[in-house]
């Protein structure tokens, strides 16, 4: 059972940069998220990885004032806790949290936490054990996890909002009420045996496309996107049935999974809301392992015109919003930046469904902001897709998105919500989105500063950086200087690297 308690706070600090409260003391929300016994494996270096049970308890820390929220995974040698032996917080950094398949580790129902300097490789006691550790961990982490809850539609994209809420205002508050439907987790866990039992038929026809799939071919895509339909489909005839017949019987408390949405247990899953869920499912399983190859592929079939649009990105970054087409009286003097943050967000998550859950989210974002600018208070007053292409495109080049063509690409040709023939909008934020690429593809640069966007170097200068440079306003460039006159000390420190001319998108001081 989950259990919950107050703690009263003065000056309390995380770790995970939310930084400290001075001066005042904050009601601190305590509640234990879920706690059990776990094999680890030990990661010790150049030593056979051995195998310890350790008591893990996953706690969550809500500022009940603000409704921010921090979380951490620690692991006991004994339930009587005592001297904790390791700790990992969600919200630091990159975080990746993921099922591993048993060749992998020589043990069934493993997953992995892993952060920027070190990892957790845990095994579970069966499917339903480890899916709802990999479940809440997902819901709860705030980097960039490589999966997330592939029923989110059930969860409310668990990872994917996560995310979304850390780039709500400066990227370190986080404010999202954790809600994870049991029926998510047990989902979830009924999928991993129908892929993941060397017998299942599913799951010979995965581990022969795996086998056979190759990246080189100019159709590779194509047969991901029919497959993954195709195994969808053949899931959800199949087992489609048992799966909503167990998931209206008992055994849903998934061992204290306090982030359970009592109240949703009660709406009913259709067969069309259980399809939406294997089809995410089956995207990461086939997506993952093959991650880096697509990866690979793209930037060998797209390097030259994802350098082109690269520098028109950057050439774009210094254009104000008219230069996109945007009217005057849909002008955002708050510059959509909440909406460029929220889309840089798709460079944090990898599957194409979390992409483009970002990507729609991002849409919300830009019809919340000229709602609350400009006073609308009716739906009928909302922006057109006309009206938001132009925005869109502002806010694109603004999100230091990179590779676009590949992005487009990709959210066209795998995401899974086109594979199994339905689009949670129409396809109308995929479509914003291609008409978006296409206007930065088509921008042209003055041939005089055409070079600007070439070759970049950094430069650092120790002391009076005035006794080297003198800068002056580049007219056409918001952001910009060029260089207008070096001194005799700046050539001999710089030669020939920087001359008259040259042209600086920041400076630095």
């Amino acid at each position: 059972m989950s259990t919950r308690s107050t703690e009263l706070s003065s000056n309390y600090s995380s770790s995970n940069s939310v930084g400290s409260r001075r001066n005042s003391s904050v009601r601190i929300d305590r509640e234990l998220v879920r706690s059990g016994w776990l094999f680890k494996q030990a990661n010790v270096m150049y030593v056979k990885k051995t195998w310890k049970r350790r008591y893990f308890v996953l706690i969550k820390r809500t500022n009940l004032a603000t409704g921010e929220y921090w979380a951490s995974l620690q692991y006991y040698k004994g339930n009587n806790f005592g001297k904790l032996r390791g700790e990992m917080h969600l919200q630091d950094g990159m975080l990746s949290v993921r099922f591993l398949e048993p060749d992998e580790t020589k043990r069934p129902f493993c997953f992995e936490v892993a952060g920027e300097d070190f990892s957790f490789v845990c095994s579970g006691s069966n499917d339903d054990d480890a899916s709802a550790w990999v479940c809440l961990l997902q819901s709860l982490s705030g980097g960039g996890s490589s999966t997330m809850p592939p029923s989110a539609v059930l969860a409310g994209t668990a990872a994917t909002s996560s995310i979304l809420q850390s780039a709500d205002s400066s990227g370190t508050t986080r404010v999202r009420t954790t809600t994870i439907d049991a029926r998510s987790i047990r989902i979830v866990a009924e999928l991993r045996r129908v892929l993941h039992t060397s017998k299942s038929p599913e799951a010979v026809k995965f581990k022969n496309f795996l086998n056979a799939f190759d990246c080189r071919s100019s159709s590779s895509l194509r047969q991901f996107r029919e497959f993954h339909a195709m195994l969808t489909e053949s899931i959800v005839k199949d087992h489609g049935t048992r799966i909503l017949t167990a998931l209206k019987g008992p055994g849903n408390d998934n061992n204290g999974a306090s982030s359970v949405d009592k109240k949703s247990t009660l709406l009913p899953i259709s067969l069309d809301i259980l399809q939406a869920a294997v089809s995410r499912h089956v995207e990461e399983v086939l997506f993952l392992p093959m991650q880096d190859k697509i990866n690979t592929f793209l930037r060998r079939v797209y390097h030259e015109d994802e350098a082109s649009i690269n520098r028109k990105v950057r050439w774009l970054q210094g254009k104000d919003q008219m230069y996109f087409n945007i009217p005057l009286h849909q002008v955002s003097w708050k510059e959509w930046r909440k909406a460029s943050r929220i889309l840089a967000q798709i460079a944090m998550v990898h599957l194409p469904a979390a992409k483009y859950d970002v990507l729609t989210s991002t849409i919300k974002e830009i019809q919340s902001t000229y709602a609350e600018e400009h006073d609308t208070l009716t739906e009928l007053e909302s922006l057109e897709t006309d009206d938001i292409i132009p925005i869109f495109t502002y806010v694109l080049s603004n999100s230091g998105l990179e590779n676009l063509i590949s992005l487009k690409t990709l959210l066209t040709e795998l995401n899974g919500s086109w594979a199994v023939g339905k689009s949670p909008d129409d396809e109308k934020s995929l479509n914003i989105l291609v008409h978006a690429v296409d206007f930065i593809s088509n921008v042209s640069i003055p041939a005089v500063l055409e070079d600007i966007f070439k070759d970049q170097i950094t430069l650092s200068i120790d002391g009076d950086w005035r006794r080297v440079l003198e800068f002056e306003a580049e007219p056409t460039y918001r952001y910009g200087a060029i260089v207008e006159h070096i001194s005799p000390h700046g050539y001999s420190a710089v030669g020939t690297i920087i001359t008259r001319g040259c042209f600086s998108q920041t400076v630095l001081m």
